[in-house]
Parts: structure tokens; sequence; C-alpha cells
């Protein structure tokens, strides 16, 4: 007769028969979760805005967009910031978080930033654009508004507390168009 092998309680405690059961489970379903959708994105067409960077002598004429607010910087910038000098730079402080134009008050024919659209030439100059991560809504309903009147748009992303800091000893300026 022959002896029946007795397992030990520690094998008992360490199989892993069950963890390996549900590792697999998981596997074979986000593989068919993958399967499906590739299936369903497979019909559709995407429209993506690639900008393209040039070279430009055009000089740029500087706003914020920060949330839903468009702030100049070049244009009457002293109504909404305070500039320090120091070591040859100049750094822009906003004097308060609700300055500037609010995103939905660009589509009026009257706003402001209408009104300095009407007084560039856009042969001349470009729409510069810094970004804040908070205003890309805004970024691109000023960006749409500056192709309609003919003009380049450039922009820089900009983290949301790093301040803006104009320098003697700046880049070449670029443009980013469609």
């Amino acid at each position: 007769m022959k002896r029946q092998r007795q397992t030990s309680s520690i094998e008992n405690i360490l199989s892993i028969d069950s963890l390996i059961d549900i590792v697999s489970n998981m596997v074979g379903i986000l593989v068919i979760i993958g399967v499906i959708s590739s299936l369903n994105l497979g019909g559709k067409n995407y429209i993506y805005q690639t900008p393209l960077v040039k070279s430009t002598e055009k000089r740029g004429v500087y706003f914020e967009c920060a949330g839903d607010r468009l702030i100049p910087v070049t244009h009457d910038s002293g109504r909404y910031y305070t500039r320090i000098f120091a070591a040859f730079e100049q750094v822009l402080i906003p004097k308060s978080k609700e300055v500037g134009e609010l995103r939905w008050e660009l589509g009026n024919e009257q706003s402001y930033f209408r009104k300095i659209l009407a007084d560039l030439n856009p042969n001349e100059q470009f729409i510069a654009l810094f970004v804040r991560p908070n205003g890309f809504d805004t970024f691109r309903m000023v960006r749409k508004i500056a192709w309609e009147n003919g003009f380049n748009v450039g922009w820089f992303p900009k983290p949301q507390h790093e301040r803006i800091i104009f320098s003697p000893y700046g880049s070449s300026s670029s443009t980013i168009v469609e």
C-alpha cells in the first residue's frame, strides 16, 4: 500500500494557486478590453492642428492666458503688473488674479483685445502668448480670433506660478502658424 504524502502546514499557507488564477483572469480581461477598444477606434478620423515653427522678423505683442482671463503684457501692462528691474531683467508681478479680459468677453466685437488687434499691423507684428496650464481654453479662443484677423500666433507654455521675465539677452523671435 502506498503511503499518502502529507503536506505540511507551511505548504498550505504558501499556496499561490488562487493568486495565479486571479492574475491570469485580470490579464485576460485587459487583453479583451484592448482588442475591443482598438476595434472601436479604427474607423474614426482625428484632426490635430500641429503647429509649424518658423523664424520671423516680426515683433511680438505679448499677452498672458491665465484661467479664464487674457492679460495684456506689452499694452497698458502697468495696469496689470508691477515691474521690477533686477540684474538686467524685467520681472512682471501680477497685481491681482482678477485682472484682464474674461474669455467670454473676447467674442464681443468691442472687446479690449480686438481693439488692440485693430491698432496692430499683421505684416509687422505677431501675437505671442504666455499660456498657463489653466489657460488653454482662453488660448484657443485668442488664437482663433488672431488668425481671423490675419495675425501669426506664437505661444510659450508657462508653469502656473512662474513669473514672466524679460531680458535684453532674450532669444530670437519665432512664430507658430497654422
